[in-house]
Formats: structure tokens, C-alpha cells, sequence
């Protein structure tokens, strides 16, 4: 009887722990309650409202020029790198750990024409007399505040998002996500685009293992971009697409960093920084064919790299037979292989240039914002 009452009492228990919290609820939607509704763009094809983007790159490569070049245009309007048309104009806010807001931040928005009213540096959070810095995981709750009271943000620049993780691993993935998700729900809440900047780890591979930390964090992100030095040119840098789950882009873009002075419009005092200069052709290489030339140096560039540089060379003024394209492809040393497979990279198709006269070959034009949206 003793042991019956208390195998009785044992299941209750049991039962009682099973039983979940009255407060505690799955959120569920039946799919015939959900209207579909296409993803919405702050730059084409490239940068997503509602979205979670990452870049990354080695440092001096001008991967935090990029973004007040992008914050700039965000404020303005001013047509992207690629030409496709201009958002409109709004808010951004950014999280700049590495970079002073007066002598550096400042005037990298000034070169690249941004509007000042629109531009939001957080720069600490404060606690009754005392500041700490940022952290994601204790305040995104504030974050998300200053996001509603300042209103129409369409961009959030966190750089690096390697200062704001606070005391997360972030080579665990379990972490990582903790961080990622909550931010990307924000994100989603607000239709706010968010870019994350992110390092390279010293170890070889493709373009998304070279970011520092965990998987999760490319994992996570919907688009993934990175910059590197041109192997043939290191004053020349390339932005590439390294993934990208919600849109197709086919090609990168190429810019230098230059040299700009710039002043407030009540100083005198003319300040020197970095502004980026964009290329108008686009870039076909891969993102992991640009780190494995970098990697293996001239004598290692890969065979399809060489075809491809050969191409975009001997192609850059204007179509040319392909037969005799081949002819100098083959007296350079690049197999019909290699050829074809630079050929299927840059998106040159044969066209027929007559009845009599056989096929040509001509770079693509950049592609526009519309033909983008209907790929």
C-alpha cells in the first residue's frame, strides 16, 4: 500500500513538471492566415529591409568606408554603387566601436555626402553617473527603443559586431544564434536592414569559413559579402557576394580608397580621410576565386582567374569573333577549358553577327535595377 501511494505520488509529480506554464505559449500560424508578400530592398538585389547582412574582410581594406559610403547614400537617396536607383532617403544607425565619431566617423560621412541630421552614432550606454559600452545580448531592448524614438531608420551598422557581443563565445554556435536571432527579429519588427562587420581568421579556405567566429554568423545572415585586394592590383579592392539565400547576384563591384577634404560648413579647418571611389564596370570573379589568388600569389592564380582576366582584357573594347578570340586565348596558353569556364563566369553569350559571318563574343552591361528585380 506504501509503495502504491507512493508510485501514485511520484506521477503526479511527474505530470505536474510535463504541464507547461500557463503563460507559456508556441507562437502559431496557420499558412492560410499568411499573405505572402515579396522581400522588400534598400539597395537592390544586395542589402534587404528586414534582414541580417554580414561583411567581412582583413583590416585597411576599407570595409567600414564602405559602410558610411552606403549610410550616405541611405540618408540621400543617391543611387547605389551599381547604379541601380536610390532608396528613399531615411534614417541610419550605427555602432561604431573602432572608429572616434569626431575625427574619424564624421568626416568618412562628410566625404561620402551623407546627411547629418539623418545619422545616429550610438555611442555608450549610461548608467545612473557611470557609462559602459554596448552590449547585444543586456541591450537590445535598448536599441530597439532608440530605434522607434528616432523613427524611419532603414539602415543599422554595427561594426564590428565583434566589440558588442559582451561575454558570448563567439565560436559556439548556440551563442552566436542567441545574439543573431533576437537582433534579426528586431530587425524584421522595425523593417530596419542591418550589416554587421565582421574580420577574417587567419586560416585558409572559402570566403564564408575566413569569417572570424562561428558558422552562425553567416549562417544566420541572409547575404554575405566580402572585400579583398584585386591579386593583380592591391591598391584596387573588390566587394563580393559570398551568399546570398533571397536574391541572385552575379557579379561584384570594384573601388579604390581615396583621398578627401572636408570640412563643417561653420570651420575653416579643412580635415583629410578616406572616402571610396567605385569602379562602373561590374566584377565577375567569385569571392573564393579572389581569396585563392590572393592565397596562392601570381605563379598559383587559378586557371579560371587567368581566363577571365584574359577575356575581360581583350574584350574591354567592344565584341570580337569568338573564333578569333579563341585563336589568342589558345596562343596566351588558356585551354578551351579554362575559356569556356571564364566564358559561363562572365556571362558572354555568342551572338550571331550574320548568316555568313559566324558568332561574336562582348561583355555583359551592368545589369539594371529592373532586370535585376525580374531575375
Amino acid at each position: 500500500m506504501i509503495a502504491d501511494d507512493r508510485y501514485a505520488e511520484l506521477r503526479r509529480l511527474f505530470d505536474a513538471e510535463k504541464k507547461p506554464d500557463d503563460r507559456t505559449r508556441l507562437d502559431v500560424v496557420c499558412m492560410a492566415d499568411v499573405r505572402a508578400k515579396p522581400i522588400e530592398w534598400l539597395w537592390q538585389n544586395w542589402i534587404a529591409i528586414g534582414k541580417v547582412a554580414i561583411l567581412a574582410g582583413e583590416g585597411g581594406e576599407g570595409k567600414s568606408t564602405v559602410l558610411c559610403d552606403l549610410a550616405a547614400r541611405t540618408t540621400t537617396g543617391m543611387s547605389w554603387p551599381d547604379h541601380a536607383a536610390g532608396c528613399t532617403p531615411g534614417n541610419v544607425v550605427i555602432l561604431a566601436a573602432e572608429d572616434d565619431a569626431e575625427d574619424t566617423l564624421k568626416p568618412r560621412l562628410l566625404a561620402a555626402g551623407a546627411n547629418m541630421d539623418r545619422v545616429f552614432n550610438i555611442r555608450s550606454v549610461k548608467e545612473k553617473d557611470s557609462r559602459r559600452g554596448f552590449n547585444l545580448q543586456a541591450d537590445l531592448a535598448l536599441l530597439e527603443s532608440e530605434i522607434e524614438r528616432i523613427t524611419d531608420v532603414r539602415l543599422a551598422i554595427i561594426d564590428p559586431i565583434s566589440s558588442y557581443l559582451g561575454k558570448v563565445d563567439s565560436h559556439k554556435n548556440a551563442d552566436v544564434r542567441a545574439v543573431l536571432e533576437p537582433l534579426g527579429e528586431l530587425a524584421a519588427r522595425h523593417r530596419v536592414a542591418i550589416i554587421c562587420n565582421n574580420h577574417f581568421n587567419k586560416s585558409g579556405g572559402d570566403a564564408n569559413n575566413r569569417m572570424i567566429g562561428s558558422v552562425a554568423f553567416v549562417n544566420y545572415a541572409r547575404a554575405g559579402f566580402i572585400v579583398t585586394p584585386d591579386a593583380e592590383d592591391e591598391s584596387r579592392k573588390l566587394l563580393l557576394p559570398s551568399k546570398s539565400n533571397i536574391a541572385p547576384i552575379r557579379y561584384g563591384l570594384a573601388y579604390r580608397i581615396g583621398s578627401a577634404l572636408v570640412r563643417e560648413l561653420d570651420d575653416d579647418q579643412e580635415i583629410r580621410t578616406s572616402q571610396i571611389c567605385w569602379e562602373t564596370e561590374p566584377v565577375k570573379i567569385s569571392a573564393d576565386d579572389a581569396l585563392a589568388a590572393i592565397a596562392a600569389g601570381d605563379e598559383g592564380r587559378t586557371a579560371k582567374a587567368e581566363a577571365i582576366e584574359f577575356l575581360e582584357t581583350l574584350l574591354a573594347s567592344g565584341p570580337m569573333a569568338a573564333a578569333e578570340a579563341k585563336r589568342q586565348a589558345s596562343d596566351a596558353g588558356i585551354s578551351p577549358k579554362a575559356l569556356r569556364t571564364a566564358r559561363e563566369a562572365l556571362e558572354i553569350k555568342p551572338e550571331k553577327l550574320g548568316m555568313q559571318d559566324g558568332w561574336s563574343w562582348a561583355l555583359p552591361k551592368m545589369p539594371s535595377r529592373a532586370e535585376d528585380a525580374r531575375s
